[in-house]
């Protein structure tokens, strides 16, 4: 077998859908023949500056192989497919003889391969537009609905956004697969000492409540906020607990950055912005308790990582977030502060409700596998040709 997949999520500073293209990557190379099979991974290279994830994926070496294209940059590729539908996706990529093309972000670009698989990770364009990118949210009202249309198979991270597609865009059950994502094996408790001398370096407080994310409106950080002026107006947890806020700057956060800089307790929320993939064990280690509030979430792939790592959880009940976190972490509603103010206040205070949440984590976080992502996808791609 001969697959094609679209690399360029891993160009960038990968965040979700670039790590999700990496693990399935990775793990679809362990199952294949390096004799008898071959990935390809496409992606524009017109600079000659491939980034680090995909030099580590080709350093894998076979069945994966390097396919670069270097007629344009990416995003003017990107820009023609975008306004214009062509030129169709083989003039970028002519060498490729693929029994099969992988498009791993929502989209596929013009094509007339027969054989065309996407993964749609949610559908939060559709349920929450007021949250999305304005520049995205037309061309992805758009575009989505004519991949799922042209796909052979479509994927996706959880039965929740498996619901959604069927529920929206009512294609065929039997070419909707959710494919459960899981977490790198980096993500496991660290060593405190480890843990201490990690922060230290970086200058983050003893103590602190912790969320993971590209900030912007679906994230919902403004609950957290808020839960955690009135958890230190009643001193709820000890003066020197801090919140830490992960994530890269994203879109419509003006009233955010408003709120966190006139915040009454400005002074002990700490935002680090993006970190590297291989930090963030250390910083889950860390914390006293991970936050997830979000509106919306297609999987929630923070959520895993931090019980990978042994960090009681405080999550939303929204979307697939339940499928994930099962019973294994506390609940508290996307508009109830309150209710996020006692639960972190009980994660604070009670050592034995950390040790329960710690272990649940840990066990359920072992329910997800990219072996069993991996060999799930092997299944569907073999199914189409």
């Amino acid at each position: 077998m001969r697959i094609f997949v679209d690399a360029q999520p891993l160009a960038a500073p990968p965040t979700g859908v670039g790590r999700y293209t990496f693990e399935v990557v990775a793990a679809l190379a362990q199952r294949l023949s390096p004799q008898t099979d071959r990935i390809d991974l496409g992606y524009f290279d017109f600079r000659r500056n491939a980034g680090p994830f995909l030099q580590d994926l080709i350093h894998l070496g076979p069945p994966i192989f390097p396919h670069p294209s270097r007629i344009l940059p990416g995003r003017l590729a990107q820009a023609a497919w975008k306004y214009c539908g062509a030129p169709p996706h083989a003039a970028f990529f002519p060498s490729s003889k693929a029994d099969l093309l992988f498009f791993p972000n929502f989209v596929i670009p013009p094509t007339r391969h027969p054989v065309k698989v996407c993964t749609v990770h949610d559908l939060s364009f559709v349920r929450f537009p007021q949250f999305a990118e304005d520049r995205n949210l037309q061309w992805l009202e758009k575009a989505v609905p004519r991949s799922i249309e042209r796909a052979a198979a479509i994927l996706t991270d959880s039965e929740f956004s498996r619901r959604e597609i069927l529920d929206v865009y009512q294609p065929p059950a039997d070419r909707v697969f959710a494919v459960p994502l899981a977490c790198s094996d980096i993500f496991r408790p660290a060593p405190r000492s480890e843990v201490d001398r990690w922060r230290t370096e970086q200058g983050l407080p003893n103590r602190y409540f912790l969320s993971v994310g590209t900030l912007e409106p679906r994230k919902n950080i403004q609950v957290l906020l808020e839960a955690f002026q009135v958890g230190c107006e009643c001193h709820a947890w000890p003066d020197d607990m801090a919140l830490v806020l992960t994530g890269m700057h994203g879109w419509k956060t003006n009233a955010l950055y408003q709120q966190i800089e006139t915040h009454p307790f400005r002074a002990r929320i700490v935002e680090t912005g993006y970190l590297p993939w291989n930090e963030l064990p250390l910083l889950y280690s860390g914390a006293t308790a991970f936050l997830i509030p979000s509106h919306y979430e297609g999987f929630g792939m923070p959520l895993l990582e931090a019980m990978a790592c042994g960090v009681p959880c405080i999550s939303s009940p929204a979307a697939s977030l339940p499928e994930v976190g099962g019973v294994a972490v506390l609940y508290a509603a996307t508009d109830a502060p309150q209710a996020w103010t006692e639960a972190m206040a009980l994660l604070t205070h009670s050592p034995g409700k950390r040790e329960k949440y710690s272990h649940l984590g840990l066990q359920r976080a072992k329910e997800f596998s990219w072996a069993v992502a991996a060999e799930k996808i092997l299944e569907i791609f073999r199914s189409l040709l």
